[in-house]
């Protein structure tokens, strides 16, 4: 079987450039009241930074952070597969990042446009701009809904980096934790998540070790650091896990040994929902949360053994 290997975020150096060859006429710049506009100042997106999820993090609450997701919402290289791959990537991310913030400014654009075409005495080269805008937004908004349905697609901008498989295990536990403090999964039915996703410490020969079940267990009831200097995370879980990433593999382990605590009466619910927040994974604390399709995909497969069907969705426009 084929290991999945992750590929780790391009490093940058690069900062904005002005191109003023591109620079708009001021009356007909990007603002706040002519958002169909582009930017008097365009940012010329790098390839590296557009892969940075801290600095797509940061945008949908920066004062530039309009105008520059105005300026990428189109691509400008559109021959260039290597730089379309980050632009999808970087869509992804503000999605992953702030689903409702994004969609709420790009229906408000949608909406100045669609009234501002409906001015009689609209200059025609105005009316060119508002009429591909519209379009433009409306390809936007299509991206944010495709991504919204993704595993994870709630719980940040770093994890659309992540290759689907890894979100689709961390959305599952999440989940089942989450469905458990709803009180729609009792204990026995919360440990057989455990066994659907084949990451069952009981049924592997050495199990987590003792240490970072300990750094576990330090974790979400003293408050200490997830970082650990012991055993390799999910060592123990078998050679595809190998080829993830350092902090996937903390992830995860941290959730299994969350709930098998529980298992061994090491710590009691309340200490297990905690985990979420150890993690900055809590889906009642990052909105939209889950969708219920996912919840309900996660709850079946655990009270039904039907199949875990979280498959990533997410298309190349």
């Amino acid at each position: 079987m084929k290991s999945e290997v992750e590929s780790p975020e391009l490093e940058h150096q690069d900062q904005p450039k002005v191109l003023p060859e591109q620079k708009p006429e001021p009356e007909f710049a990007f603002s706040s009241q002519t958002p169909w506009f582009p930017p008097a100042e365009p940012y010329e997106s790098k390839k590296s930074r557009l892969a940075k999820a801290e600095w797509v993090a940061q945008l949908p609450t920066s004062d530039d952070g309009p105008s520059t997701i105005r300026s990428l919402l189109i691509p400008g290289r559109a021959k260039d597969s290597t730089y379309m791959a980050q632009w999808r990537i970087f869509w992804r991310m503000l999605a992953f990042e702030d689903w409702p913030g994004m969609q709420d400014m790009l229906m408000d654009w949608l909406e100045a446009a669609e009234k501002k075409m409906g001015f009689d005495n609209l200059l025609e080269e105005e009316r060119t701009w508002v009429r591909r805008f519209i379009g433009d937004v409306k390809g936007a908004l299509d991206r944010l809904d495709r991504a919204r349905n993704e595993p994870l697609g709630w719980a940040g901008a770093k994890w659309a980096l992540y290759p689907p498989q890894t979100r689709v295990t961390v959305e599952a536990l999440v989940g089942a934790i989450d469905l458990h403090r709803q009180g729609k999964l009792s204990n026995d039915e919360l440990y057989t998540v455990l066994d659907r996703l084949k990451l069952n410490p009981r049924e592997c020969p050495t199990g987590t070790p003792e240490s970072n079940m300990e750094a576990i267990f330090n974790a979400i009831v003293n408050g200490d650091s997830l970082d650990r200097t012991g055993d390799e995370p999910l060592e123990w879980a078998g050679e595809k896990w190998a080829a993830y990433r350092p902090e996937a593999r903390v992830t995860v382990e941290t959730l299994v040994g969350a709930i098998d605590l529980v298992r061994q009466d090491e710590l009691n619910n309340d200490e297990l929902h905690t985990v979420l927040d150890c993690l900055k994974l809590n889906p009642r604390k990052r909105d939209p949360g889950i969708t219920a399709r996912n919840m309900d995909a996660i709850f079946n497969a655990i009270a039904h053994g039907d199949n875990l069907d979280l498959k990533s969705t997410y298309a190349r426009s």
